[in-house]
């Protein structure tokens, strides 16, 4: 166990000081931090705060507001005009940004005439225009209407069963959620393949993994090296996550709503749980595709067929929301490669029963330890095959039992090797 953890700690120290390594981990903060500030540039109000105007011709504005309504305090109310003669010069004066004009047929017709120049006129300034008119529209429902109508319903999503309940704006944000997390998984998976296939390529190439063979057993050599990967892959994700969560805090105080989103932890949970047995596995799997090459470029070909079982999920998102409880749906949730995506994306539309979450965890524990088992199996046959590729015969063959020797075959060799 010593002797594992050695390697561990020489394996993370070396790929931590590659350059390649600390720009993939510094990178990822500043794209995260250039995309949040333009989000923030963009959702910012813009500084023009002059008011709109409107010509009432249908009298919808003359009557009193309803009791539920608040005029903006961020910029000024929209003004009245007699007529569009009057609008026009003040809109010619730069007194107002534009004027809507309302038709003597509103009543009929709901269709609305906006003046303005070149610019079209902000959003804050269309906003408090639309809600004054509500406003005096919904006075003249009956008085019990009057709030639902100007603050609308809120609608939950409640699971069948009761399990889960959500507003609507979260049920939005479970939905993308799992999509991000796959691209994320896989943007994670992409910068560290590289060296979870150099794993052992390296030594294999200089020779120094006959050195260390000679302290060292194969499973302590892969899982050391295993142990060193996910230790860089997750200081690379806490890093980005980091940066991620810091991003977060500042756009929401720069943008209000973001403040009202419920954070889906289900799905975050059911993420967090699979995503380090996940990423074992495909340490495993890439390990062991490295010490079966013996050249890097033949084992990115193969590496890229088992990132693609990782993405399968995304190629089913019709059935995902059609029929989440399919056969298909199930056999996937517990298919190792494939359970954390599926599971993450069922969970947002769903009620996923526990024991499909217990039975896939155990499977892919159970594949995560065997994938690095299957690594040293493959790297000690690839040793003693040193220069040649490692064929399906061969694989066969590494991950086979060894045959006990029996007494007569023990003394025929004998007796062939005295001759």
């Amino acid at each position: 166990m010593r002797n594992l953890w050695k390697v561990a700690k020489e394996e993370f120290n070396r790929l931590a000081r590659k350059r390649s390594f600390i720009l993939s981990l510094i990178g990822m903060p500043i794209f995260i931090g250039v995309i949040m500030a333009i989000a923030i540039f963009t959702a910012m109000p813009r500084g023009d705060a002059r008011p709109l105007g409107y010509v009432d011709l249908a009298g919808v504005m003359a009557g009193p507001v309803a009791a539920g309504y608040t005029a903006p305090d961020d910029i000024a109310a929209p003004v009245s005009f007699a007529d569009q003669a009057a609008a026009r010069a003040a809109l010619e004066r730069g007194e107002i940004q534009g004027f809507y004009l309302i038709g003597e047929d509103y009543s009929q017709t709901r269709k609305l005439q906006l003046f303005t120049w070149d610019k079209a006129p902000s959003g804050r300034a269309r906003n408090a225009f639309q809600a004054l008119l509500a406003a005096h529209v919904v006075a003249q429902a009956p008085a019990d209407a009057q709030r639902i109508l100007l603050e609308g319903t809120t609608l939950n999503f409640r699971a069948a069963d009761d399990t889960r309940e959500m507003p609507a704006e979260g049920f939005v944000v479970a939905i993308i959620l799992p999509f991000v997390i796959g691209f994320f998984f896989l943007m994670v998976v992409m910068s560290s393949g590289g060296y979870l296939l150099q794993a052992v390529t390296t030594e294999k190439e200089n020779r120094m993994v006959e050195v260390m063979m000679t302290s060292v057993s194969p499973l302590q050599m892969i899982g050391g090296k295993a142990v060193g990967l996910i230790g860089v892959a997750l200081t690379q994700v806490a890093v980005w996550l980091l940066a991620l969560a810091v991003a977060l805090v500042v756009i929401r105080a720069q943008v209000s709503w973001i403040a009202d989103i419920q954070i889906p932890w289900g799905t975050l949970g059911i993420t967090a749980l699979f995503f380090l047995p996940t990423y074992v596995l495909l340490a495993g799997l890439m390990i062991a595709v490295g010490s079966m090459v013996t050249e890097l470029q033949h084992g990115q070909q193969i590496a890229g067929f088992f990132n693609l079982l990782f993405a399968l999920p995304f190629f089913f998102l019709v059935m995902v929301f059609n029929n989440p409880d399919s056969a298909i749906m199930i056999a996937m949730s517990l298919f190792p490669t494939t359970s954390m995506m599926t599971l993450a994306m069922r969970w947002a539309v769903t009620a996923v029963p526990m024991w499909q979450v217990g039975l896939s965890f155990a499977l892919l524990c159970l594949a995560a330890l065997g994938s690095i088992w299957l690594a040293a199996k493959v790297f000690r046959a690839g040793m003693l095959r040193y220069g040649q590729p490692l064929n399906l015969a061969g694989l066969r063959e590494a991950i086979r039992p060894a045959k006990p020797v029996t007494s007569a075959q023990g003394a025929a060799a004998r007796g062939s090797a005295k001759v």
